[in-house]
């Protein structure tokens, strides 16, 4: 294959199939080392409708922005389910029939076919998820109206994502997964902004710079939320300082990890020997870059840690 970018995907009966990656690929170096955990997923279910009530036989089908596309004919009730599907966003839409489903084999390149999708509705690991095709009816809508209040950093660069714990995504890392190409709300200049989710539950609020060209140099922070029914308001008050890479510091091996009080999560790559980052203060970590994620933080490993004060600067590494 050519070096380049790519997905990772493995298949097996009476699993949802699950994804590793983008992954970096030289030819001349290989890659080994993969693990990748196959879960039983979730399921999908609802009864197709319109405003006369139920339907005759249709077909239903879903997808996730991955390039393949499951169907399923419904039962003459209208009834359909599907099973074993990856947790995450799915786009649900009623077809005039059935389409033989299109395997890219144990790995893909990172093309068009992969693309962030905001979902009719979202699938949960062991759970069985509803929706209603024509009516769209599902769990009720919640709403969560932000504000960052941020010293040391504009707020407007950010862009906000709210995500229910659990999801897994093809984008990501190891771990408790995230996308890692967010799409999201972009924050206003004072702070302010406001996102939704399919119900109420547990959500991860996900904060990224927008601004920064190269993905994996942008700052993500994570915040859990419990997360009510109807409007919900938060409010998260941080102030950043700078941190700089001593001479001879590998910043493509190493990221930065910031833990709040509340459970907030903090990374960014390391900078590079001539620059500098943004980072929330308080008691930061230098950390190997292999867990460059929204994953458990007790997993990273801390290569060095410092205190980073308000308004000031650090320098970490070698």
């Amino acid at each position: 294959r050519n070096r380049g970018q790519y997905m990772v995907r493995a298949e097996f009966a009476d699993f949802a199939p699950a994804e590793l990656g983008p992954l970096s690929y030289d030819p001349d170096l290989g890659l080994g080392g993969l693990d990748i955990q196959l879960r039983p997923g979730g399921s999908l279910e609802g009864v197709v409708q319109d405003g006369d009530g139920l339907r005759q036989s249709r077909v239903v089908l879903v997808a996730r922005g991955d390039g393949l596309v499951h169907t399923v004919r419904t039962s003459p009730d209208g009834h359909y389910r599907l099973d074993h599907l990856m947790p995450g966003p799915w786009m649900v839409r009623i077809v005039p029939g059935l389409i033989d489903p299109t395997h890219a084999g144990s790995d893909s390149s990172m093309g068009p076919a992969y693309k962030r999708i905001d979902g009719d509705c979202w699938v949960r690991e062991g759970e069985v998820s509803r929706y209603d095709p024509m009516t769209g009816r599902f769990a009720a809508r919640v709403t969560v109206k932000g504000k960052l209040a941020f010293e040391g950093l504009d707020p407007g660069c950010m862009q906000a994502e709210l995500i229910p714990v659990g999801i897994e995504s093809s984008s990501v890392t190891r771990g408790d997964r995230v996308p890692a190409q967010l799409k999201g709300t972009p924050v206003d200049v004072g702070g302010d902004f406001e996102v939704h989710g399919a119900g109420p539950g547990r959500y991860r609020l996900v904060l990224f710079d927008r601004t920064v060209a190269e993905e994996q140099d942008a700052l993500r922070i994570a915040v859990p939320l419990d997360v009510a029914s109807g409007l919900n308001e938060f409010k998260l008050e941080l102030s950043f300082g700078r941190v700089r890479s001593a001479p001879g510091t590998d910043e493509s091996i190493q990221g930065l990890l910031w833990r709040g009080p509340k459970g907030e999560v903090a990374f960014v790559s390391l900078p590079g020997e001539d620059s500098s980052r943004l980072f929330p203060a308080g008691k930061i970590a230098r950390v190997g870059a292999e867990w460059l994620g929204l994953g458990d933080p007790d997993q990273a490993r801390i290569i060095e840690e410092a205190n980073l004060v308000p308004g000031g600067a650090v320098v970490l590494g070698p």
